[in-house]
């Protein structure tokens, strides 16, 4: 992914161009500076020419607003990918989770392409996570202290995918504003649907139900009733067959964030453990949703999820597990909304944030060490997504340019 916002590109809402997708003509959709499946805040506008894919029989998106070159985009209507760095032809492709699921073996670029949409998805879930876990009140609350467990780990998550990436060539791409979602968002990174809107709220029985939700387990029947919308753990399983099957050249010297018990990636058999790690904390494993089947207490999130939003330990009986453990009686939290003031009241936030992102790319680019360059301007982030909360303001995870 590269610099999308110039001249020389053109962003489109899906929903325009499902209203404006009829080949051969030629219309005005909106050019945003931000990506959203149910928000388009448009800001200006393009003149763009609809066509036929000969690949794919999709519609094909010329624009003409650039003197210096013309943007193409392919769309597959109903789905919402991920905007990838631009190609000869000087445009970007869309790419869903479903496209690299039934392609199976990747191709070397879309690997790569896919390990950037890995490091999309694994973000994306960080904000709403964080805001419920910044409304809870009393630092020390299990609630609290389980969702802090979880954005570490997702973090880890996130780190692990630009590793790879790495390892195979790549360079993650953060310190733009395309990189972050748009919340409220009825699809994840990649066209997974979600059913209950993914929003930052406070941890509330149906902010806990959205994070069950987002982390689901690849029950087979579940998977069955939901063939049409290929899971995040199928996505994983493509990349890891992938590195199985067609085997990329690693760069044992690659850039690479360091993860707690996590070793450098330096081989294939590297590359397939940490994916492995990445299923086994996260959503991918094919359990079922009633309980795990293994043996581990250290539980996915969906279980973990699970256990605040029925407010019950899960704990072996007999052998079995049962959500019948130890009483959880869900924290006293913060509710905030957010504010149309002006100024805007997330402007320092948003600064950080950005910084926070630059400063991530930054160690995967040049090296530099997460400690030096990230972790204080996490903890900064932390301290003023807390005050926005505790005044009952929603911290706004959005990109604000950085001056030159």
């Amino acid at each position: 992914m590269g610099e999308l916002f110039g001249d020389e590109t053109i962003q489109i809402w899906h929903e325009a161009i499902a209203r404006h997708c009829t080949a051969g003509t030629t219309g005005t959709v909106p050019r945003a500076d931000r990506w959203s499946a149910s928000q388009p805040h448009a800001r200006a506008s393009a003149d763009v020419t609809w066509e036929n894919s000969s690949e794919r029989g999709w519609p094909c998106l010329r624009g003409t607003s650039s003197p210096k070159k013309r943007s193409i985009i392919q769309y597959e209507p109903g789905a919402l990918g991920v905007r990838d760095k631009a190609r000869d032809n000087g445009g970007f492709q869309v790419k869903t989770i479903r496209e690299y699921v039934e392609a199976g073996i990747l191709a070397s670029e879309d690997l790569k392409d896919a390990l950037q949409l890995a490091m999309q998805l694994e973000f994306a879930t960080i904000p709403p996570y964080l805001c419920a876990e910044w409304s809870v009140k009393n630092i020390s609350h299990h609630a609290r202290r389980t969702l802090h467990r979880v954005v570490i780990q997702e973090m880890r998550h996130f780190a692990l995918a630009g590793n790879l990436l790495t390892a195979v060539g790549g360079t993650p791409s953060l310190a733009h504003p395309g990189f972050l979602p748009v919340y409220p968002a009825d699809e994840l990174p990649g066209g997974i649907p979600q059913q209950l809107p993914v929003e930052l709220k406070p941890l509330v029985k149906e902010q806990i139900a959205v994070f069950m939700q987002i982390e689901h387990p690849d029950f087979p029947p579940v998977g069955r009733l939901l063939a049409q919308h290929p899971t995040i753990g199928a996505f994983y399983d493509s990349i890891k067959e992938t590195f199985r099957m067609n085997p990329p050249k690693i760069d044992p010297n690659a850039h690479a964030v360091k993860v707690p018990s996590a070793q450098p990636i330096r081989t294939v058999a590297d590359a397939i453990e940490t994916i492995d790690r990445i299923k086994i904390e996260g959503e991918g494993l094919p359990d079922s949703p009633s309980a795990p089947t293994g043996e581990s207490t250290s539980h996915a999130h969906y279980y973990l999820f699970k256990e605040l939003y029925v407010q019950r330990r899960l704990i072996k009986v007999n052998g079995e597990w049962s959500y019948s453990g130890e009483s959880i009686t869900l924290p006293e939290v913060h509710h905030f909304e957010p504010s149309t003031a002006e100024p805007d009241l997330s402007l320092e936030f948003r600064r950080v944030l950005t910084r926070l992102l630059i400063d991530l790319e930054s160690c995967w680019t040049s090296g530099t060490d997460v400690n030096d360059a990230a972790m204080s301007t996490m903890f900064e982030l932390q301290g003023a997504g807390e005050a926005l909360i505790e005044r009952g303001i929603r911290p706004e995870f959005t990109w604000i340019q950085p001056p030159d």
